[in-house]
């Protein structure tokens, strides 16, 4: 009787199809986390997720600017995706915000600036800027 050397394949070679992809993807997400909390703003946009009329304020007093009128029509609700997607800085004990977060109009998209501080529950808002990117333009609300 001959024997017949079987050779096995390596654990690695029998799961690299799925092996592979999951790394990558675990990789990223580790990127993208301590990214995050490098940053220190976890906190920070846990905030500005829960605050729906910091944006709604913000966008109503845009909307009632005739240069935001033209260019981009009435601008709708800040959505969620948005605000994870946005730049935002709360300072002076969660008082002041420094942020920027993208609204799209019947018209057009832009990215919207706001600096606000807030005074007993109220935000005043020092500046609202949108900027354009076609045709490019800024247009201030309130300075």
């Amino acid at each position: 009787m001959q024997e017949e050397i079987l050779s096995e394949k390596s654990w690695f070679k029998r799961n690299w199809k799925w092996l592979t992809p999951l790394s990558v993807f675990v990789v990223v997400v580790v990127i993208m986390l301590s990214s995050l909390m490098s940053a220190g703003n976890v906190s920070d946009f846990a905030t500005a997720f829960s605050e729906d009329k910091l944006y709604q304020d913000a966008i109503d007093k845009a909307n009632e600017n005739t240069d935001v009128h033209n260019v981009l029509g009435k601008l709708e609700a800040v959505d969620k995706m948005a605000i994870l997607e946005s730049t935002v800085e709360y300072t002076n004990n969660k008082q002041s915000v420094n942020l920027s977060v993208r609204v799209s109009g019947e018209k057009g998209k832009a990215k919207m600036d706001i600096k606000a501080d807030k005074k007993n529950a109220e935000w005043r808002y020092n500046l609202i800027k949108l900027r354009i990117k076609e045709p490019k333009q800024e247009i201030i609300v309130t300075e």
